[in-house]
């Protein structure tokens, strides 16, 4: 197994507390890869080091069989040069942890798409004053030897011309995806929505006996994935479990897979599900419902807390009384799953009947 060390820099508006939640976040990435975190450095300092991000000296002083050296913001390209000078290590950063993990789960036409699409807009944005060439890292699509201006230049142009080959291939696709959007108008369509790992699949193989793959890794699910679900007597909906949100998740990534988000936009009632035994399950709220105001302001929303067998009854009971109007279930145990049944009942019958 490959072993990394996690370095970041604390500076005066991040306090100790959101700092390691972070940085626990980023070891659960790290594990999603099979990569095991051996230890973390911290530095405080009044900014970040413009060449290093951390202090040279702080740099210098690892002794480590580690593999990687991972931060939780983003490196531009010569800080990367600059930290694997120093330490020895290839460096990566929260944004290549988190692309990777998403071609490795990629399994549909559409999913490896929009992870290449993501990718090369990645290696774009790092040619930008780029003096050296680059055919390494592009090399998976045909970029060989030569250096120079002139050879940027080439990798430039031959990356350009593939992102608008990915784009109108994946506008083929959203234009299918439309077209059966349309022909499910009168169809109640329900998403779950949530931080990655909050339990959408399992709760999706709860309710409509599905055997979509649910297993405990950040990002397991990419592609939307759509069941039927039996409400009472000759009523279905249907129900979608789609890609889950995370804490500074990457823009290319965002704009990639735009029309895979795009499918709770189209949604009648949105389940927003919550791991209630996250020790940050409150920044992890906010986070999705930032996200879900900015194209579902208007579609009602269930606010669902996962998870309960695995948390005490005091937490429990805290949660409650922060959010009186939530729902609390156990996917995996089918707890609460009848309670969430008549509340997705009761918001057909409102769509039904036009209120």
């Amino acid at each position: 197994m490959k072993k990394a060390i996690i370095v970041d820099v604390q500076i005066p508006d991040i306090d100790s507390i959101t700092l390691k939640l972070h940085l626990d976040e980023l070891e659960r990435l790290l594990d999603s890869l099979n990569i095991q975190t051996i230890k973390r450095f911290i530095q405080k300092r009044d900014k970040i080091h413009p060449a290093t991000y951390a202090g040279r000296g702080f740099l210098e002083n690892f002794n480590t069989d580690a593999d990687y050296i991972a931060f939780d913001n983003k490196l531009s390209p010569s800080q990367k040069r600059n930290i694997k000078k120093l330490t020895g290590l290839i460096p990566i950063d929260r944004e290549d942890i988190i692309l990777q993990i998403f071609k490795n789960h990629a399994k549909t036409k559409e999913a490896k798409i929009q992870v290449e699409l993501a990718e090369l807009k990645t290696i774009l944005s790092g040619l930008k004053g780029r003096k050296t060439n680059l055919a390494q890292q592009v090399g998976a699509i045909g970029v060989k030897g030569g250096k120079g201006e002139k050879q940027i230049e080439l990798d430039r142009r031959k990356i350009q011309k593939r992102i608008a080959f990915l784009k109108r291939e994946l506008k083929k696709i959203e234009s299918r995806k439309e077209s059966l959007h349309r022909s499910r108008e009168n169809v109640f369509h329900i998403s779950i929505a949530g931080y990655t790992n909050a339990g959408k699949s399992t709760l999706l193989n709860t309710l409509t006996k599905a055997n979509v793959s649910a297993k405990d890794k950040l990002f397991m699910t990419l592609d939307t994935t759509t069941r039927r679900i039996h409400l009472f007597e000759n009523k279905y909906a249907i129900l979608s479990d789609t890609v889950g949100f995370i804490r500074k998740l990457p823009h290319h990534l965002v704009a990639s897979f735009k029309s895979t988000f795009a499918v709770i936009t189209y949604s009648d009632l949105i389940i927003q599900l919550v791991d209630i035994t996250s020790n940050n399950f409150e920044e992890e709220i906010e986070i999705v419902h930032r996200e879900l105001q900015k194209e579902c302001d208007k579609i009602p929303k269930l606010l669902v807390f996962n998870k309960i067998d695995l948390t005490n009854r005091f937490h429990l009971n805290r949660v409650k009384a922060l959010y009186p109007h939530a729902l609390f279930i156990s996917a995996k145990e089918k707890l609460g799953i009848e309670e969430l049944k008549k509340s997705i009942i009761h918001h057909f019958t409102l769509w039904k009947t036009g209120k």
